[in-house]
């Protein structure tokens, strides 16, 4: 909690003291863990080279060889932004079953569908989080015939249950073509490939 309120006022200042800046980064950018969404991991790995010079510097967001305000700045004007361009809509429902048992493996695994609609694909899931995560969300990646989904939670505080999370949302642009889809959980778990065929026309 008083990571988040110093983050917020930090954010605060920086905002106030240099809103008028024109330089800016792209949102792929400031994902620095790569995660997909802009937030909290990516603060902590800027902060870890904060007011430190050099070159190749985690954090460094305008290429200036040092991690400073303007860098702040930068990840703030992004911050909890998706930079996944794939996903166009996303639904995460509340929690529809609790298990207090924290560590129990579901011998079924994780069941989720996809079917295609023109060039776009429907996914949905019933995602396995924590029950005091924070926010669920998704993340794209396309390797040539490869798509892949990642489950992703983003947590403040755990709690020792666990919780299913319908979850739908809508992929896409992808170019016509034959794909192998894989989709991992928020444990980095695969949960299954199938193969479907994009044809918009």
């Amino acid at each position: 909690m008083k990571m988040w309120l110093c983050t917020a006022i930090i954010f605060t200042l920086v905002g106030v003291s240099i809103a008028q800046q024109a330089m800016d980064c792209n949102c792929s950018k400031a994902d620095i863990n790569g995660s997909g969404r802009v937030e909290l991991r990516d603060f902590a790995r800027l902060a870890a080279n904060w007011l430190k010079s050099g070159t190749n510097l985690t954090g460094d967001l305008d290429d200036s060889r040092s991690v400073n305000f303007t860098d702040l700045r930068l990840l703030h004007s992004h911050w909890l932004e998706s930079c996944n361009e794939y996903i166009q809509q996303l639904t995460v429902q509340d929690c529809n079953g609790q298990s207090e048992q924290l560590f129990l493996q579901d011998a079924a695994g994780t069941r989720f569908t996809i079917t295609t609609q023109g060039d776009n694909l429907y996914f949905e899931d019933t995602i396995r989080a924590n029950c005091c995560k924070q926010e669920l969300y998704l993340k794209v990646t396309v390797a040539g015939s490869k798509i892949t989904i990642y489950e992703t939670e983003i947590i403040d505080v755990y709690c020792l249950c666990m919780c299913n999370y319908p979850t739908t949302a809508i992929l896409g642009p992808f170019d016509n073509g034959t794909y192998t889809v894989e989709v991992f959980d928020i444990d980095e778990n695969s949960l299954g490939t199938i193969e479907i065929v994009i044809s918009s026309q």
